[in-house]
This record gives C-alpha cells, sequence and structure tokens, in this order.
C-alpha cells in the first residue's frame, strides 16, 4: 500500500525532513519526503500497513510539537522506490529531484 501525508504546522526549518526519513529508515517501508512550496512537508511511504501505521505514529510522537495538522491518504497502488529518501526540488518545473538522481 501507499500512503501520502501532508504535514502543516512548524515543519519546515527545523530539520522535520531528516529527523522523519531517519524514523521511516528504521521500518520495512520505502518512499520520500519533500518540502511543498505552500509551507507544508509531503511524505510518501510504501509497505505494509503495519509497518507504515508503525511509522507515522512514530514521526508522531518524536515531531508531533511541529505538526499542526496532519492529512493522510491511502492507496492500494504502488510506485518504484528504493529506499527512503529526501527529495529537493527540480529545477524547470520538471517535479523534485531526488538525493543521487530517481
Amino acid at each position: 500500500m501507499r500512503s501520502e501525508v501532508t504535514y502543516r504546522g512548524k515543519v519546515q526549518g527545523v530539520g522535520f525532513r531528516a529527523m522523519s526519513s531517519g524514523i521511516a529508515r528504521q521500518y520495512d517501508i520505502t518512499g520520500w519526503v519533500r518540502n511543498q512550496t505552500d509551507g507544508s512537508v509531503l511524505l510518501v511511504a510504501q509497505g505494509r500497513r503495519e509497518e507504515i501505521d508503525r511509522c507515522l505514529d512514530e514521526i508522531r510522537d518524536v515531531l508531533g510539537q511541529f505538526i499542526a495538522d496532519e492529512q493522510r491518504r491511502d492507496f492500494e497502488r504502488t510506485e518504484a522506490c528504493e529506499g527512503f529518501q529526501i527529495q529537493f526540488w527540480g529545477g524547470g518545473g520538471g517535479g523534485p529531484a531526488g538525493r543521487g538522481g530517481r
């Protein structure tokens, strides 16, 4: 399964991506996290529901003081993804570029 979670609050400029990706790497999931232009952070996690749920619970426990709102959408489909990455914006409107390429 695939979960897409948008976090709003004081989630940029506080190490949220680094800390959430570090947490995610402790679980048997793949995906990525990136800053959005509207000030939110988008996290995408793929794997078994139980692993995703445990990961998101830990992110909430550890980083909850920065999160004012959290919206989660779940999908059955998944996309090819290796490990858990921090993504950065790409130039020219071509979308985000993953660390080390995609």
